[in-house]
């Protein structure tokens, strides 16, 4: 459902950063929108 898609995205954004040690860059970067991409990869650097 629509209604439920901008939650699933943000727990997703949490685990897209806690399994971002142990996942290739292009499967962690492909879990979430750009801007929460940009934030993973100042945070990794």
């Amino acid at each position: 459902t629509k209604t439920n898609q901008p939650d699933f995205k943000h727990r997703i954004s949490g685990r897209a950063l806690w399994i971002g040690e142990t996942t290739p860059p292009s499967v962690t970067l492909a879990l979430d929108s750009p801007d929460f991409c940009e934030k993973l990869i100042k945070w990794k650097t």
